[in-house]
């Protein structure tokens, strides 16, 4: 009997005085300041947090809607449901502009994520003479600049188009959106720089491979010709009549001979405009003067392209350089030539 008073006590209680009553239109008060409240978040990550937090929060308000028409006589249910209304178009509105900031952001993250990936490959790339791998780099250089450049460039045109859509219908985030903005403009114009650069070093790098080919080749024939010419015209063991035949073929002998003349000139005229490349992976004994290839926001200041520097020290990836005025700076070697000394 006792159990059951208890149970009839648990569940069966049945109360008609001391009912707490809701006061819903303080709650949504309360909501709508908080909402009001609210800002966006600076990075992906918080905005993220926004969008989750406020999805919980959207679906607390659709959650009062059955309440309101429940709650006494008609004016007082009509000034909720205005209220309610209010709270949530609110609420709707910072949804959309979450999901259509995180939307943007994540577009930007993502092609920002892509040109630093390429910026560093570029920038850690042996662009020197050790490097025999450049003609691959070459085709995927070409490959890209043909099929994939234009595409690419569309991608980053529409960001900066969406971004100007959103800034101009007043989006609350249009701060964070102009940051975004700014940051795929200066990586996309540092990636087109790299570009240059790249389409320089490899060139240079072909003419330098092709000259020192070229070279080896050539002092391999003067080296067999010379060989040729001591075992041909060794007076041992030939006769007077074959001493005179050797002698009517001299004039021959002669032309040839004027024709690597002109052969190691032509090399010799070359090598002035053939770059130095073994100095990009050593210091060299005396300053150097270098060139820019494009231009590079440094913390020290920027590098202009076609200004010449002086190079001060050779980190590898990195370049010490100073300018005409004496200003140092620190700048990836990508970015520099050494012209021919």
């Amino acid at each position: 009997m006792k159990l059951r008073e208890d149970h009839d006590h648990i569940y069966h209680l049945s109360r008609t005085e001391g009912r707490p009553s809701i006061n819903w239109g303080n709650i949504m008060d309360e909501k709508l300041d908080n909402l009001n409240n609210k800002g966006f978040g600076q990075d992906l990550p918080s905005v993220e947090n926004e969008v989750e937090e406020h999805n919980i929060f959207h679906s607390e308000v659709e959650a009062l809607a059955p309440h309101i028409n429940c709650s006494g006589d008609k004016d007082y249910v009509s000034s909720l449901q205005m209220k309610y209304n209010k709270l949530l178009a609110s609420s709707s509105a910072r949804q959309r502009n979450l999901l259509s900031l995180r939307d943007y952001m994540q577009r930007c993250t993502n092609e920002l994520y892509w040109m630093d990936q390429q910026a560093e490959e570029r920038i850690n790339y042996d662009w020197s003479d050790t490097n025999l791998d450049y003609p691959a780099r070459q085709r995927q250089y070409e490959n890209f600049i043909g099929k994939c450049l234009e595409s690419k460039e569309a991608t980053i045109t529409k960001l900066s188009d969406d971004g100007e859509k959103l800034i101009a219908a007043e989006h609350p985030g249009k701060n964070v959106i102009e940051a975004h903005m700014e940051a795929v403009h200066a990586d996309w114009k540092e990636y087109l720089n790299l570009l240059i650069c790249e389409e320089n070093h490899l060139k240079h790098m072909d003419e330098y491979n092709k000259y020192h080919k070229e070279a080896r080749d050539t002092q391999d024939l003067l080296k067999r010709l010379d060989t040729e010419l001591n075992q041909k015209y060794n007076p041992e063991f030939k006769d007077v009549y074959q001493m005179e035949g050797l002698i009517r073929e001299m004039d021959d002998q002669a032309k040839a001979i004027d024709h690597f003349d002109e052969r190691v000139k032509a090399l010799q005229n070359r090598s002035l405009q053939v770059l130095p490349l073994k100095y990009r992976r050593e210091t060299p004994q005396k300053l150097l003067p270098i060139e820019a290839l494009c231009e590079f926001d440094t913390d020290e200041g920027q590098v202009l392209r076609g200004e010449r520097y002086t190079l001060l020290r050779n980190n590898g990836t990195k370049w010490d350089a100073k300018d005409a005025a004496g200003r140092k700076l620190t700048a990836p070697a990508v970015c520099f030539m050494i012209p021919p000394t």
